[in-house]
């Protein structure tokens, strides 16, 4: 009879909504209640493939709680899981150890948390399976807690339970550095681990180390499939590689666009457009069903050189166009939300075309020159430190510099500079040829 097992990690239950840029309650809510669902979508998994038990290796929460209802809730999906006779074994990884709360639960019965004084094992009879883990002491952990581990049980399926970088033993970072030569002298069939929050196998033979993931994405920089893995065992052995199983109720897409590749049948600005709105609603068409049923949440950053770039030039002309977009979208809402979108775009102009241009055509060369020395690093730190050595920039600085300081502009960034310079340069395109369209 085989045993089935899920490795899971990095939860982040109620975690915080920080800089997602919605005002809608709506969203917000929707957001909110992601990693909820997602866990119960693996509890419902467990009880459904009763399963022997569960690992979570680490992260279980994120952070503190602002109230007792989400330690309450989170009992109550370990209590489902208890009255199906499923054990819970879990490490405590950083994010753990900044929520007093969740150290003071009284777990129920078939839970059990690995301490942080030493490594433990616990040995299921049954089944003939002993896991070792050992959970952080503090949210920075620079100590390689796998050295500790004990050396694998003669006759069991060994599993290590872990919350680590796998950075490598030498390595100063804080969340226990280890690699794979130490994990694989503990001769553990298993290693389960939690932090990186994507589904990553380093090996299979002749011991399974890897990541599950987590089991939800809650910003742009945690894009794709988020889910856990379910291992089955017959005879002390993996019948077959773990499977990923998704759990996300909420995908993200992190969109890059080439609008150079455009073409319009017209060159008027308003034809492209509407070309643009027509393609827009192609991708949000294939994003919606890359989705999968799930609701997607959508990142656009948009490059190339293209008319469009007119309208992004003033404050103004840029919100009345991202409004037109997303006017566009209203047709997918049930389903989708763009989080925002990224101009990085630039004039389709030849250059070369001002180069008899008297003073504003020399002004203009000079520009692009400067903005094309930007790809290299070395220019770019050389023209910022020519920039500054000059009078009228000490002398910008000294009248209006606490203002920009207020505002959050930090004019020895070398690459705000080159944003700015880039800016400067459009406008001035856009300026010298009012027929550009």
């Amino acid at each position: 009879m085989s045993i089935k097992y899920i490795h899971s990690a990095d939860l982040h239950l109620d975690s915080p909504l920080k800089g997602l840029g919605t005002t809608d309650p709506i969203i917000a809510a929707k957001i909110r209640e992601t990693t909820r669902k997602a866990f119960e979508n693996l509890v419902s998994f467990a009880i459904q493939e009763k399963v022997s038990f569960i690992l979570i290796a680490g992260d279980l929460v994120d952070g503190r709680w602002d109230d007792t209802a989400t330690g309450l809730w989170t009992l109550r999906q370990f209590k489902r899981l208890n009255e199906h006779r499923i054990r819970v074994f879990i490490v405590f990884g950083n994010h753990d150890l900044q929520n007093r709360m969740i150290q003071s639960l009284s777990w129920p019965e078939n839970v059990f948390v690995f301490p942080s004084s030493q490594a433990e094992t616990v040995l299921l009879e049954d089944e003939r399976i002993a896991i070792h883990g050992q959970s952080y002491s503090k949210s920075e952990c620079r100590t390689n807690l796998s050295l500790q581990y004990p050396v694998a049980e003669n006759g069991y399926f060994n599993i290590g339970l872990l919350h680590t970088s796998l950075a490598g033993e030498n390595s100063n970072d804080p969340y226990s550095p280890t690699s794979l030569a130490l994990l694989n002298s503990k001769q553990y069939d298993y290693w389960a681990l939690g932090h990186t929050h994507f589904s990553q196998t380093f090996q299979e033979i002749p011991f399974w180390i890897g990541y599950s993931g987590m089991l939800q994405g809650r910003h742009v920089r945690e894009t794709g499939a988020k889910g856990f893995l379910v291992c089955e065992l017959e005879k002390g052995r993996l019948i077959h590689s773990p499977q990923f199983i998704e759990s996300d109720v909420l995908r993200w897409f992190l969109v890059e666009w080439d609008l150079s590749n455009i073409e319009s049948s017209s060159s008027s600005l308003t034809q492209w457009k509407e070309t643009f709105l027509s393609l827009f609603e192609e991708k949000l068409s294939e994003i919606q069903e890359a989705a999968e049923h799930r609701f997607a949440a959508v990142r656009f950053i948009l490059s190339g050189k293209t008319p469009l770039h007119q309208l992004t030039l003033s404050i103004q002309s840029l919100e009345d166009w991202t409004n037109e977009i997303h006017l566009a979208a209203q047709a997918f809402e049930a389903s989708l939300w763009i989080e925002e979108i990224q101009w990085k775009t630039s004039l389709l102009v030849d250059i070369s075309l001002f180069n008899s241009s008297g003073l504003l055509g020399e002004l203009l060369n000079e520009m692009e020159k400067r903005c094309q020395s930007f790809s290299d690093n070395k220019n770019l730190n050389s023209f910022q430190q020519q920039t500054q050595e000059h009078i009228w920039f000490q002398d910008l600085q000294k009248r209006i510099g606490s203002k920009l300081e207020e505002a959050g502009i930090d004019l020895e960034d070398s690459f705000l500079l080159q944003q700015y310079y880039e800016q400067a340069r459009d406008l001035l395109i856009n300026s010298f040829d009012a027929n550009l369209e």
